[in-house]
């Protein structure tokens, strides 16, 4: 979860942290010290800031378990593991220069007057013209995997005139159990404000163009087309189910182009189903369309990654063998093994109960039965400095830092933390250790760093080139 700025310096900002702060205070107490805060402040966006803030976390877990459970998930983690594995080879390669700039191929693509002005920054003798060239054609390898990720999140390849993207998706599926969370502790009415508030603050319609969507279906088809959250979130599953493994019966992965497959089914059948029918009635789309049944395609994702992750240690020990030495290491694959524990272990439970994954409140209330993830929080503000009161509760409460910074003000060193792990995760099955998931995490924010521009704030490119310094043995790294 990430707290920004401008929510953690405003004047709500220690309530919403003291709130989610594990063992600070009872689950009531915490409750009635917001809602007395609330009653304090009854201006909507203090109410709706309570709202957001209060369930973000179970938004954030249906994150993880989709991310965990679906096909589409395996694709992006197998995109993401083809793409680390060349961060290693890529440091090697930069290893032993003064410095080095980041992105790669911004800094091949600086121009004289550019370069000058960067090389003046640290030292007109340290930093190279341009990258090594074995760095920059790796960056291009990386470059495609972090493209066939964008292209996964966004909209449909065949039907780019459609505005719905996968991450409206995924959005969807976690407002829908953010929402249930919000009905137990505000009601139908908390549920309904904060719905109308976002509507009005969504500029981007992240989280509301799959609402009008529906909207639209019914409005446009009939009232016998209305959807309700288990069919929302079942239909977004299953668009999620589509395996990039080769030997998959019909390349139609793309969650897309799957869900507007299924939308044309649903409206060729003439009614939605009943919930107890969805798992049914989807197989019955899949066979209808030409893909493959639910079940099926979840089990072949967990064969694809058994098989990816068997392929690259093959090839890591073909070139141990070849060279004498150990580019990539062995706790990559450790750290992968145990995600695909996690993803055999969702595909499991998923299929045992579907409709506990589906309905947004047996999901919600069932927590126990699913993987636990790790607990992350990410700030962006001095109110997380080391030698605040806030930050010493999450110290005392066992939070753990893992990425921070410090600068130099007036005043003497400052230290801030930008990420910190909690002492323990969330409710379920543990198939995921910190160590794996810390070093994980890190190289895929090296990976980033190193090969483009996307996805990492200021800040966060700083804190990356701070720990990709102390990889090239103490190299200035500049990013760009």
């Amino acid at each position: 979860m990430n707290i920004p700025a401008a929510v953690s310096e405003a004047e709500v900002g220690p309530y919403i942290t003291s709130f989610m702060l594990a063992g600070d205070s009872s689950i009531p107490e915490r409750m009635a010290m917001l809602n007395n805060y609330i009653k304090e402040h009854q201006d909507a966006h203090t109410i709706f800031i309570c709202q957001g803030y209060t369930t973000c976390l179970v938004h954030e877990l249906r994150h993880f378990h989709d991310y965990l459970a679906t096909p589409f998930g395996a694709n992006v983690m197998v995109e993401l593991m083809l793409g680390v594995e060349k961060v290693f080879a890529q440091v090697s390669a930069l290893r032993g220069l003064p410095a080095v700039a980041v992105p790669l191929q911004a800094w091949r693509d600086l121009t004289e007057d550019e370069y000058e002005a960067v090389s003046a920054q640290i030292d007109p003798c340290k930093l190279p013209r341009t990258p090594p060239e074995f760095s920059l054609k790796l960056n291009r390898s990386v470059a495609a995997c972090l493209e066939r990720v964008k292209t996964m999140h966004g909209r449909a390849p065949s039907s780019p005139e459609v505005v719905l993207t996968t991450r409206h998706f995924v959005e969807t599926t976690a407002m829908e159990v953010q929402a249930a969370q919000m009905y137990a502790l505000w009601g139908g009415h908390g549920v309904q404000f904060f719905a109308e508030t976002l509507r009005q603050l969504d500029e981007r319609r992240l989280y509301t163009t799959t609402w009008d969507y529906f909207q639209l279906v019914t409005e446009t088809a009939g009232q016998q087309f209305r959807f309700n959250g288990t069919l929302r979130n079942a239909l977004f599953f299953f668009s999620l189910c589509g395996s990039a493994a080769p030997d998959a019966p019909k390349p139609v992965h793309h969650p897309v182009e799957r869900f507007l497959l299924l939308i044309a089914y649903i409206l060729q059948s003439g009614a939605v189903p009943e919930d107890k029918d969805v798992v049914a009635f989807l197989d019955n789309a899949a066979q209808a369309i030409g893909l493959e049944p639910l079940f099926a395609s979840l089990q072949r994702s967990v064969d694809y990654v058994k098989r990816i992750i068997a392929g690259l240690r093959l090839v890591a020990a073909q070139n141990r063998e070849k060279t004498g030495s150990e580019i990539v290491p062995e706790s990559l694959f450790s750290a992968f093994d145990e995600w695909l524990w996690g993803h055999q272990e969702m595909v499991n439970q998923i299929t045992a109960e579907p409709l506990t994954y589906f309905d947004p409140q047996k999901y919600f209330v069932s927590l126990k039965k699913w993987v636990a993830a790790p607990t992350y929080l990410a700030m962006e503000s001095e109110l997380f400095e080391e030698s605040q009161p806030l930050t010493q509760k999450w110290l005392t409460a066992g939070w753990v830092p893992v990425w921070g910074w410090q600068r130099k003000t007036p005043g003497g060193e400052k230290k801030s933390f930008q990420l910190m792990r909690g002492p323990v995760p969330s409710l379920g099955t543990e198939k995921l250790s910190a160590k794996s998931e810390t070093f994980f995490s890190s190289l895929i924010w090296l990976m980033y760093l190193l090969n483009t521009k996307a996805s990492l704030r200021p800040v966060h490119r700083e804190i990356g080139g701070l720990m990709m310094s102390e990889m090239l043995n103490g190299a200035k790294v500049v990013p760009l």
